[in-house]
């Protein structure tokens, strides 16, 4: 009947699992973290004549960079799990917004 449209199995066949769908979704929460930390802190290097260098944020800012590196790697262990809970989905979301936090003021102190 529909002679030019692949079978329905040859469909289901090849779509992703609920692994690959929610490591990619955190992926891309987790690059975003990162991406906004980064200019954050390339933003500080720009503006370095007018900033005063704080230990404190320094280390808050690698914390919170390792943090997301691992957490985001930390996922992988997860690959045979098929129900996934609510937790496990929302913690990346959790961590992106302390690393927003993190840089959220323009002078250290």
């Amino acid at each position: 009947m529909f002679s030019g449209y692949p079978s329905l199995h040859t469909v289901w066949k090849d779509a992703i699992t609920s692994f690959e769908f929610v490591f990619g979704m955190i992926s891309v929460i987790t690059s975003l973290a990162l991406t906004r930390l980064l200019s954050g802190c390339v933003g500080l290097y720009r503006h370095a004549e007018h900033i005063r260098f704080s230990w404190r944020r320094a280390c808050w800012t690698a914390m919170a960079f390792m943090l997301l590196l691992g957490n985001w790697a930390s996922f992988w262990k997860f690959r045979d799990i098929q129900a996934w809970r609510a937790i496990d989905v929302l913690s990346p979301l959790i961590l992106r917004r302390r690393a927003v936090c993190v840089l959220r003021s323009g002078h250290a102190g």
